[in-house]
């Protein structure tokens, strides 16, 4: 568990960072900035999605392509930020059945 997350350019690895590593947003608002989003939950504009051409449908990598639009975004000049109050929670399963 952590509250951000990064990824690094040389290796592609992903990892949890904890909150003291991250920048505070500039406008003192309690959030983070981050150069990648998770996936579970995370809001943007129609406009800027588009402007980002959306999620990859190439990525072969499940799981990865939350991490590309938010760094697409990043490096675009375009804010990621982070609400460390945000909880998301997980069932995981042993199998799926229902697929």
């Amino acid at each position: 568990m952590g509250q951000g997350y990064v990824t690094d350019l040389l290796t592609f690895q992903c990892s949890w960072k904890p909150l003291h590593e991250l920048r505070s947003s500039p406008l003192n608002t309690g959030l983070y900035e981050s150069p990648a989003l998770i996936g579970c939950a995370f809001a943007i504009s129609r406009s800027l999605y588009e402007k980002l051409w959306g999620q990859d449908p190439g990525i072969a990598d499940w799981g990865c392509e939350d991490i590309d639009l938010g760094l697409k975004a990043w490096l675009l000049g375009h804010p990621v930020l982070l609400d460390p109050q945000a909880v998301a929670g997980h069932r995981f399963q042993s199998s799926f059945t229902n697929y």
